[in-house]
C-alpha cells in the first residue's frame, strides 16, 4: 500500500510558496493576490475598518490551501495490491505435429487390436483425455508442420483447446516436420508467463526437417528458461515409414530439460503419459495479483476550497472593539 503521484512535477511548485513573501512586489499585491475582490469587499463593509492587518492565521490558511491545490494537481493515487489464490495447476503448451505423415493409420485403439486409426486421430483422443482431467491447468496449443501456428494461447477454458484440437487436419501447416521451431515458439510464449510449473509437450511422428531453430538449440533455450520438455513419439513400434523416428534425439531433448520421453503405439499409452506427468509435476498454487488505484486528488481540492473559504471569512469577520 502506498501513495503515488501521476504528475509529480507539479510538486516542484511547492518550493515557490515560502519564496513568495520575499519577492519585492509581494507587499503591494499580497492583500488581493488570492481573492481579488477581498480588498474591495472589506472597504465596503460599514462595520469593519477599511484597512486591517491580516493575521498569521489567515496566511496559514491561504498557504495551506495553495499547497493542497498543488498536491491535487499532482494527482495523488492510493495504490493497494490484492492477492487472490486460485486453483492449483500447471501451464502446459501442447505442440502437435500435423504433417502429412500423421495420416498413417498404425495406432492401436485398444491393447492387442489394430484398427485403421490414424496417428492424428490417436493424438486427438489422447489430448482429449488430458483435457478431461485438466482442472486447474492452463493449456495452450501450437500446431506445426512446415510452419508453426498458435491455435490457442494458455487458457484455463479447456473447451477452447478441445475445439481447436478437434479441428486439426494433416497438412494444413505444411508437409515438413519442423518441430524445433514449434518447441522454440512454445518456449518463447511461456517465457512471458509468470509460472513456476511451465511445460511443453511435444507430440510428433517424425524427424526434424530443417527447422530454423535446431531442436537441440530449442531444448537449450527451454532449459535456460526453466521449461521442461516432455516428448512423445507417435507411431507403430515397427514403423512402415522409410525413415525411422530418431528416438535417441527426442529422448535427449527431453532429458536435457528434466522432462521425459514416451513411445506412443496405442491410444492407452497416452493415459500412462499423462499419469507420469501428474506424478512428476505437482500442481502449483496460483496466486494472482490485482492492483487497485484510488484517486485522492478530490480530497486535496475539497480541503483547499474550504481553506480558502475560511480564509476569506477570517479576513472579513468583525473584530472585537470595532464599531457596530
Amino acid at each position: 500500500m502506498m501513495v503515488e503521484f501521476s504528475h509529480p512535477w507539479w510538486l516542484l511548485a511547492l518550493v515557490l510558496i515560502p519564496v513568495l513573501p520575499h519577492l519585492p512586489a509581494w507587499s503591494k499585491v499580497h492583500d488581493t493576490l488570492w481573492f481579488p475582490a477581498t480588498d474591495r469587499a472589506i472597504q465596503s463593509l460599514p462595520n469593519i475598518k477599511a484597512v486591517r492587518k491580516l493575521s498569521a492565521w489567515f496566511y496559514a490558511q491561504v498557504w495551506l490551501g495553495l499547497a493542497l491545490l498543488i498536491v491535487g494537481l499532482a494527482n495523488p493515487v492510493y495504490t493497494v495490491k490484492e492477492q487472490f489464490k486460485g486453483l492449483a495447476g500447471r501451464d502446459i503448451m501442447l505442440v502437435l505435429d500435423t504433417s502429412q505423415s500423421m495420416e498413417i493409420a498404425d495406432i492401436e485403439s485398444q491393447s492387442g487390436q489394430t484398427v485403421a486409426l490414424s496417428r492424428l486421430d490417436a493424438v486427438k483422443q489422447g489430448v482429449m483425455s488430458l483435457l478431461d482431467a485438466s482442472q486447474g491447468n492452463r493449456i495452450g496449443l501450437i500446431a506445426f508442420g512446415e510452419q508453426s501456428f498458435v491455435m490457442s494461447d494458455l487458457t484455463a477454458y479447456g473447451d477452447t483447446v478441445r475445439y481447436m484440437v478437434s479441428q486439426l487436419e494433416t497438412g494444413f501447416a505444411g508437409d515438413s516436420t519442423r518441430f524445433g521451431d514449434g518447441v522454440g515458439y512454445a518456449v518463447s510464449l511461456l517465457a512471458d508467463v509468470d509460472s513456476e510449473r511451465a511445460l511443453v509437450v511435444l507430440i510428433t511422428d517424425g524427424n526434424d526437417t530443417g527447422s530454423d531453430l535446431p531442436p537441440v538449440e530449442a531444448a537449450r533455450l527451454a532449459k535456460a528458461l526453466d521449461v521442461k520438455l516432455y516428448v512423445a513419439a507417435v507411431g507403430a513400434i515397427v514403423s512402415t515409414d522409410r525413415e525411422p523416428i530418431d528416438e535417441a534425439l527426442l529422448r535427449r531433448l527431453a532429458e536435457r530439460t528434466g522432462g521425459e520421453f514416451f513411445r506412443i503405439a496405442q491410444v492407452i499409452d497416452f493415459d500412462a503419459m499423462w499419469q507420469t506427468l501428474e506424478d512428476l509435476e505437482p500442481k502449483q498454487e496460483r496466486v494472482s495479483e490485482r492492483v487497485k488505484r484510488i484517486p485522492l486528488s478530490w480530497i486535496a481540492w475539497v480541503a483547499s476550497f474550504w481553506l480558502f473559504v475560511f480564509a476569506a471569512f477570517w479576513a472579513t469577520r468583525p473584530q472585537e472593539g470595532e464599531g457596530r
